[in-house]
């Protein structure tokens, strides 16, 4: 037999290293300094809340967001709002969060690409929308004095009010397309709440990663959620959630870590903390493997020094979060994107014809014999 055990064993490790090498991602700047980034839709379309310069955090008086879409920026137009808060955008470009009214009252409200719905309080003290679907399903946060609701509101349908696991409140924080719902809720107990999923009949909880608290952020359409739980060492941990099994550790190294989107292929973003007291680093989690910092995928040359929160992933891989730019103070939003790798196959093929091609010749020359 001619050799071609060594053209499959180099075929197979040229394939293997296109196909599992760590990725790597190109990185632009979005908005202006004291941006925060919330979510990436499947087009690339980003929401960016502008901070005031003056002042810190979120929900503050003339806050702005920001629409995104490549080189266009549109603000969104809130009139007499302050303090807006995104929650998520689908891919029809429809964003929803909150805002507060002058009187200091927070409302949902939904952007349909055109203009801003006031949602308003369902008939509570005030309300927070944050996750959308693309059919257009909204959940959150109905609140009064003393408790609060997760909700869901259907796209053209009725509010329903979800149950709780037991406690006084609750709040849903994201939706797949099947309109199955997470987010946390208090138990009962005291001190205690945890994260729980809803399939449109009945809630159940997520369990914890051996602490007493746990709470989820986002779900995908295979069932995958993520979030965090508080450990029984001490400190939280990012959790990968599935129904009817017990979450699993995903940064078992860190003292603290969370884990805020996933997208359809599993991939998982959030951050993680070497103390409570140090900064957050942006992360790309992985099971039975440690997270990887995102300010190790980017090229080292780059102006970024941190890059603190990874707060979005979309289904093309694209990550949106928040960093730090040498020599510039505040925050500032940015957006990864995969550099793209050779086609595997087509590499796969190069090399199998490349060493065919080397046989042939040795064979022609007499230097190689079939055995």
């Amino acid at each position: 037999m001619i050799r071609w055990t060594a053209i499959a064993v180099v075929s197979v490790i040229v394939f293997s290293n296109c196909a599992f090498g760590a990725p790597q991602y190109f990185i632009s700047k979005i908005g202006k300094p004291t941006a925060n980034t919330a979510d990436i839709n499947n087009h690339g379309q980003v929401t960016v809340t502008i901070l005031p310069e003056n002042l810190p955090g979120m929900g503050t008086a003339n806050g702005e967001v920001l629409l995104v879409d490549g080189a266009l920026e549109l603000s969104l137009p809130f009139m007499s709002a302050y303090g807006p808060k995104v929650g998520q955008i689908n891919d029809a470009g429809q964003i929803v969060g909150a805002f507060e009214k002058t009187e200091g009252t927070e409302h949902s409200f939904l952007y349909d690409g055109a203009a801003i719905f006031d949602l308003g309080t369902f008939g509570g003290q005030g309300s927070l929308a944050s996750g959308i679907n693309n059919q257009g399903d909204v959940v959150g946060q109905k609140y009064q004095t003393g408790s609060s609701r997760g909700y869901i509101l259907p796209s053209g349908g009725n509010l329903e009010l979800l149950p709780t696991l037991g406690g006084d409140n609750a709040l849903a924080a994201g939706i797949n397309e099947h309109g199955h719902v997470v987010g946390w809720s208090e138990t009962g107990a005291p001190g205690s709440t945890m994260a729980f999923y809803y399939d449109g009949a009945s809630i159940s909880p997520l369990g914890t990663l051996g602490g007493g608290t746990s709470s989820a952020s986002r779900i995908n359409d295979a069932g995958l959620i993520v979030g965090q739980s508080s450990v029984a060492t001490g400190g939280a941990h990012a959790a990968l959630f599935t129904p009817g099994a017990d979450p699993i550790d995903l940064a078992p190294t860190w003292s603290y870590s969370g884990a805020t989107d996933i997208n359809a292929s599993g991939q998982i973003v959030g951050q993680v903390f070497p103390t409570v007291n140090d900064l957050p680093q942006a992360a790309l989690f992985a099971v039975a493997s440690d997270p990887s910092l995102l300010i190790n995928l980017i090229p080292a040359n780059s102006e970024w020094s941190a890059l603190h929160w990874a707060t979005g992933i979309n289904d093309r891989g694209q990550i949106v979060g928040v960093g730090s730019i040498v020599g510039q103070s505040g925050v500032q939003a940015f957006l990864m994107t995969p550099v793209p790798e050779p086609n595997a196959s087509i590499l796969l093929f190069s090399a199998v014809g490349f060493l065919a091609r080397r046989t042939v010749v040795a064979m022609r020359r007499g230097l190689l014999k079939p055995s």
